[in-house]
């Protein structure tokens, strides 16, 4: 009796009609119980809240990425993160590139070990230098990766060995090793996350495995001041009718074409650097005076590709010149 009411006209009061509560929400031919959720995609997430159907988008937080990170989004997740690059160590001609990003020129002419894991011991890549009868510059010849019994030649002309024995493309070992070629150049992957890129004459870069504390400091901006000093060296020292100019070109374009930057196709043609055929041939080196002769009459090529370079690259990748007589490292 206390919840009667007494509706206008009547005599006698009747209890009042309840509205049926509704417990299900239905989406898309899915029916959901009160409270249920489920998420329309990897940012927006719904429940049932009797009967009615409430969708929330995820906030996600901005992060600011280190020198050596950049920003992903991993699949199936809504919100970005900073994941840290691989280092990676260049060598063409005579010149280096670190895995913390520093220039320097050793001219030796031997067998050297580039790059080692000197703890655990899990792989080695040596090379072995050739100065082609010059005096203060050296090219690579062979390079020789080792890692878990496994031995991996690169050789001029793209002839490579695994284990001793010559391989065909694409080489595919399970698990272990994967060697590919592409149209100018040899990449060969690992188990451990080793990567070689071996232009198949003078031009290794070597992709390593991350490594927080040895990368902290070491950002991926490009100067083309390095390349472009390293360049000129070269030419004073090139073999009669070389292009050796071009392998401080085709260093950079792939440092480029990792980082992202898109060069126009045309870069070789405008440079004069065509791929290498699978046989080059080396003649007696310049004298002196040829040497003097050399430079002068390539630098008009010197000032194109330069400009050619600064022009397509964005500004935020280019470190200004540095004022001493060692080129500047890559901050």
């Amino acid at each position: 009796p206390e919840y009667q009411k007494l509706k206008l006209g009547e005599c006698c009061p009747t209890c009042p009609e309840i509205a049926e509560v509704r417990s299900t929400c239905t989406y898309e031919g899915q029916t959901y119980q009160n409270n249920d959720t489920w998420n329309l995609d990897s940012c927006r997430s719904c429940r049932c809240h009797s009967g009615e159907i409430r969708c929330a988008q995820t906030k996600c937080p901005k992060p600011k990425c280190k020198a050596n990170e950049v920003l992903v989004t991993p699949p199936d997740q809504c919100c970005s993160k900073c994941e840290e690059t691989a280092g990676v160590c260049t060598k063409f001609g005579s010149h280096y590139k670190t895995f913390d990003g520093k220039f320097f020129d050793f001219h030796g002419s031997c067998k050297y070990q580039l790059t080692a894991d000197c703890y655990n011991h899990t792989f080695s890549i040596r090379i072995t230098n050739d100065g082609r009868k010059t005096k203060t510059s050296s090219w690579t010849k062979t390079v020789t990766l080792k890692f878990g019994g496994v031995k991996v030649n690169l050789g001029q002309n793209l002839r490579v060995k695994v284990n001793g024995t010559k391989i065909n493309f694409p080489f595919k070992w399970p698990s272990v090793l994967e060697i590919n070629r592409t149209t100018d150049s040899v990449t060969v992957r690992t188990s451990l996350g080793i990567q070689l890129y071996w232009d198949r004459n003078h031009l290794l870069q070597v992709q390593s495995l991350k490594d927080m504390e040895l990368f902290e400091m070491c950002g991926n901006r490009l100067n083309p001041q390095n390349y472009f000093e390293s360049c000129k060296q070269d030419v004073c020292e090139c073999p009669n009718n070389g292009k050796c100019y071009c392998d401080s070109f085709s260093a950079y374009a792939h440092e480029c074409a990792r980082l992202g930057v898109k060069l126009p196709n045309s870069w070789r043609k405008d440079t004069g650097c065509d791929i290498p055929s699978e046989r080059t041939t080396i003649s007696t080196p310049l004298t002196a005076a040829k040497n003097q002769q050399g430079l002068k009459r390539h630098r008009k090529r010197f000032k194109r590709p330069n400009r050619f370079f600064t022009r397509h690259v964005p500004k935020t990748f280019l470190v200004h010149k540095h004022h001493s007589q060692t080129p500047p490292p890559i901050h």
